[in-house]
């Protein structure tokens, strides 16, 4: 029972770790959809308030302009979710952050005791 136990601890405790590295890219991924779909809104906002831009498009193609609004619509709408994945994550990995050192603080403490206990 003991050694089960024993292997349950050490199982947890490297998936928590294994959680703290993936957090990193986590991490990534959130500041990169902060900065990213603002600067991919601007450019769709660009592309609509300059309508010279569509109107020499259209004139020379329509199916290219509709393509190029489809494409402008999509953008808009994958990038204010992007934006909204990524500051919803930002505020659950600040959390983790502070989860993980008290896990760490914790785990400290208990190692410490089981080394007194133990005489090591």
């Amino acid at each position: 029972m003991e050694e089960q136990r024993q292997s349950l601890i050490e199982l947890l405790d490297g998936l928590i770790q294994r959680l703290n590295i993936e957090y990193k890219w986590f991490q990534l991924l959130a500041i990169s959809s902060i900065i990213m779909a603002p600067i991919s809104l601007i450019f769709a906002g660009f592309m609509l308030a300059h309508p010279n831009i569509l109107l020499r498009i259209s004139k020379a193609d329509k199916f290219l302009a509709r393509l190029l609004i489809v494409y402008i619509a999509v953008n808009v709408v994958s990038s204010v979710l992007w934006l909204l994945i990524g500051a919803r994550e930002s505020l659950a990995l600040r959390k983790w952050t502070q989860r993980f050192k008290r896990y760490m603080e914790i785990r400290e403490r208990v190692d410490k005791e089981i080394e007194k206990e133990l005489g090591m």
